[in-house]
């Protein structure tokens, strides 16, 4: 699942202070070792939480374990949504995987945990962010993980930078930019 939203990290130039996050986390493809490599770079921390994988619960970690600097770009992947096509048995494992942490996975409390991110994360002037399955709904209505966050940026000062979204795959995401 999920899109390829966070490539847009690559295009932006980053200053020092600055720092790439990602909440949630792919082992050996994906998201994790490109925003990894992006960071390296750049010459630039890359600071990742997922709860599943490395046992952070990323608003936690942003609320009190933050090691320092102003996020320039975020890749918001955590706390999966549960999408109505998935394979069953695949949605009964995601289920069961957030269980084992007194976590109970569904779409309000995933929409409520990136909204929650979006306003603990200690944003650069010139930040942009990946809501990973996230797409506009229709009449300024936007879906999935950013359902609640995208909403709450745009009336605080941000603007949609790009959107994407392929339902047939579950691939869809919404970059947005902090305007100054």
């Amino acid at each position: 699942m999920g899109g390829v939203g966070y490539k847009l990290a690559m295009e932006l130039a980053y200053q020092p202070g600055q720092v790439i996050f990602e909440a949630g986390s792919s082992v050996t493809v994906g998201s994790t070792p490109y925003l990894r490599e992006v960071a390296a770079l750049h010459g630039v921390p890359f600071i990742n939480a997922d709860i599943v994988l490395t046992g952070d619960d990323a608003v936690e970690f942003v609320s009190s374990r933050w090691p320092g600097g102003s996020v320039r770009f975020a890749y918001l992947d955590s706390f999966d949504w549960p999408y109505e096509n998935m394979n069953p048995g695949e949605l009964q494992r995601c289920i069961a995987k957030y269980a084992e942490r007194g976590v109970e996975l569904t779409k309000d409390a995933s929409a409520a945990h990136h909204a929650d991110l979006a306003r603990v994360i200690p944003w650069a002037d010139d930040a942009v962010v990946v809501f990973d399955d996230t797409w506009p709904a229709g009449d300024g209505v936007y879906d999935g993980k950013g359902r609640d966050a995208v909403p709450w940026l745009l009336s605080h000062g941000w603007e949609v930078l790009t959107a994407y979204a392929e339902h047939v795959d579950n691939t869809s995401y919404v970059a947005l930019r902090r305007v100054a």
